[in-house]
């Protein structure tokens, strides 16, 4: 069973970035903990609780750092032009400030302007609903990638380069901020220790029992697979011998009907029927054999379909009850805070170095955080419009314009039937 290196869940390989925390496993070999370089060489090993009998914990001595040392920490020469604002989220406009004509051009339906338009405004409307929440929704969801991004680059450069930044004065809230962070999330660890463990060994019987069933499922699916090969081709007999069945009793009626209908014992015919009447019955009896051995075939071959998919039901239900098991979900949850609140840490000292000038403006790191905030704040700002046009659309309007548009054909309607009558 692997684990991630960062939120220690469990994921199927160390490849690309974890599915839970959305870290890059490439970071690990460089910061195989988060924030392990805040701080300096004045730092201690906070005692880890003894772990179960047979039962190795996982976390071994955390590293909290306690002081800063000027004399072990780098500063960055700043620049003379301090640079833009990366904040942790990007900052974007207040509903309010939105320009009332781009947010509709966005929404793509003007409001009716007299009590006339109300009825054109509501079919436009109605046809422009369905791709507005689809756009509202895609928006949505680029914003939340494109913060996502912006605070995972703010972050790795604060786990990088805190300790360069360490002894200055401006600085300090920001590192002591992290520096809390990361005690708390090193002592929920050490309080959870068991828990963790705990949970490391369903995991671990879980992968095992999936193993074994994905295992049972290759052999009785390779058995299945031949089965029903082998019912494929005794059904294709099966319908050549029922028309040889059908073949035998169309003979014997066209003898019927050849002899006058009436065949007697010392007829010429008599012999003849009896050999169709032979071939008839042979005939018969081998279907009703291979129907026989075609329905045993096909129900041991629906056994096996059953019995694989009774495994798949096993493992998922087994996975189900891991996943809602309430002491997993509250620790999870509590330890996803102290990460998150770790992160924002690491995140905020980027931010106020970025805002200090003292990453170079020319330096490739400065230029990468910067487009990453601004494209934060652009998919922020269209996050903004999208929602904001799809609340100008008034249903109200929508409502009284179908009112209207009911009403006057109604009174169109009317008008042509006493047209007619008046003729």
């Amino acid at each position: 069973m692997l684990y991630c290196p960062f939120c220690e869940r469990p994921v199927r390989a160390l490849v690309g970035s974890c599915p839970h925390c959305r870290r890059a496993f490439e970071e690990a070999g460089s910061a195989p903990t988060a924030l392990r370089s805040i701080g300096t060489d004045a730092t201690m090993r906070a005692p880890a609780p003894a772990a179960p009998s047979g039962m190795e914990s996982p976390v071994d001595a955390p590293e909290v750092a306690l002081a800063f040392d000027p004399r072990a920490a780098r500063v960055v020469a700043p620049v003379r032009a301090p640079l833009p604002s990366a904040g942790l989220a990007a900052p974007v406009p207040p509903e309010g400030e939105l320009d009332p004509a781009e947010v509709e051009r966005v929404a793509g339906v003007r409001r009716p302007r007299r009590p006339l338009e109300m009825p054109l405004y509501a079919w436009r409307a109605i046809r422009r609903l369905p791709a507005l929440r689809t756009a509202a929704a895609a928006a949505a969801l680029e914003a939340e990638r494109a913060a996502a991004a912006n605070l995972d680059a703010l972050a790795a450069w604060g786990r990088e380069h805190a300790r360069e930044v360490a002894n200055l004065e401006e600085m300090r809230p920001a590192i002591e901020s992290a520096m809390k962070a990361r005690a708390d999330l090193d002592g929920f660890r050490v309080s959870h220790v068991a828990d963790l463990a705990r949970f490391r060994d369903d995991d671990a019987a879980l992968e095992k029992e999936a193993a074994e069933a994905a295992a049972r499922k290759v052999s009785l699916d390779a058995r299945a697979a031949a089965l029903e090969g082998e019912l494929h081709r005794r059904e294709e007999a099966l319908e050549r011998l029922h028309a040889r069945v059908r073949r035998a009793e169309i003979e014997i009626r066209n003898l019927e009907r050849l002899a006058g209908g009436q065949i007697a014992p010392g007829s010429p015919h008599a012999a003849r029927r009896a050999e169709m009447e032979e071939a008839h019955a042979r005939a018969a009896a081998d279907a009703a054999s291979a129907e026989g051995e075609a329905a045993h075939i096909r129900t041991e071959a629906g056994r096996l379909r059953a019995e694989i998919a009774d495994l798949d039901a096993g493992v998922a239900a087994r996975r189900s009850a891991i996943a809602s098991d309430p002491v997993r979900r509250r620790v999870w949850a509590e330890k996803q805070r102290h990460e998150d609140a770790l992160r924002a840490g690491a995140a905020r000292i980027a931010s106020q170095a970025l805002e200090r000038g003292l990453i170079p403006a020319d330096s490739e790191a400065a230029r990468h955080l910067r487009a990453l905030g601004a494209a934060a704040e652009s998919a922020g700002r269209a996050k903004l419009l999208h929602d904001a046009a799809l609340a100008s659309i008034d249903r109200s309007l929508i409502a009284r314009g179908a009112v209207m548009a009911g009403a006057a054909a109604s009174l169109v309607v009317l008008l042509l039937v006493t047209a007619r009558l008046a003729c």
